[in-house]
Formats: C-alpha cells, structure tokens, sequence
C-alpha cells in the first residue's frame, strides 16, 4: 500500500497530511491555493465529504453541500468561485458518479435525508460512512443505503 504524504512548514510549526491517491493529494494542494484555506481546514473538508461529492459540489456552485465543521458559507463560495475553473480542467472524469458504481443512488438517497431534516453535507458524511463501513463486496440498493445512511445520522 502506498500512502502520499505532505509537509506544510508555517508559523504555528510543521504539519504532515497523508493521502490514499494522488487525486486527493492535488486537490488538497488546489484547496491550499484558496485565500483563507488552510491545511487543517483543507483536510477536515476532504475528512468530512468524499472527493467526488466536493468537486460536484464546486461544479455546481452547491455551498450548503460544503458545511462541514469551520467552513462557513463565505468560505465555501470562495472555493467554489475561485477552484470551479481548475477543477473543470484537472479532474476532468472525477465526479462522485465516476468515482463508485452507486453513486446514483447518492442523490436520492441524500434528497431523501434531507426530506427528514438533515443538511446535505451531514447526509453526504453519513452516505460516505456508511460505504467505507461496509463490507467491499456490499450491492448497494436505494433501500440499504438510506437505512444505513439514517442509521449512522440517528446514532449523532
């Protein structure tokens, strides 16, 4: 197994950040390139949504679909207004339909949770919980995604 790492050397000391693709490396590193954006809150973004959920949510300007933990509003339209460009140009096929199989069930099954009351970026977390927490070979329906989505949020 190969894990990518990054050193950040700043005043507050030095910082190393671990990648599993050299994909998420890049756009950590795009992410570092946005005014106010730093490490810490360049990771807790990508900790908390997978990579094809925020690159379709900068794609399509979704702000609330990036609340994550000390990203506010103001923030996230910055990043989208400032990487939108980069981001049509660098990850070309990587979505977050490109990036599993059912991932068209993601957009049901968020607009289902969020028919309950859950924002996007807390049903995107807990769709992304519920897939890494599963077994590989899982057949995803609409169905079992959504229970084991509400499952994670109820347990909150």
């Amino acid at each position: 197994m190969k894990c990518l790492a990054y050193m950040q050397i700043s005043d507050a000391g030095l910082s190393m950040f671990g990648f599993a693709s050299q994909e998420e490396k890049d756009f950590f590193l795009d992410l570092l390139q946005v005014k106010t954006v730093g490490g810490k809150l360049a990771i807790a973004l990508m900790r908390y949504l997978d990579l094809g959920s925020i690159i379709d949510a900068i794609r399509n300007g979704n702000v609330s679909m990036l609340s994550v933990p000390g990203l506010g509003a103001k923030r996230a339209e910055r990043i989208c207004f400032e990487l939108k460009a980069k981001i049509e140009k660098k990850f070309v096929g990587l979505s977050a339909v490109g990036i599993s199989a059912v991932a068209s069930f993601d957009s049901s099954v968020t607009d289902a949770l969020s028919g309950l009351g859950f924002s996007h970026g807390e049903c995107a977390r807990a769709i992304a919980m519920a897939k890494a927490q599963a077994e590989d070979d899982v057949k995803w329906t609409e169905e079992s995604l959504l229970k084991a989505s509400l499952g994670i949020l109820q347990r909150r």
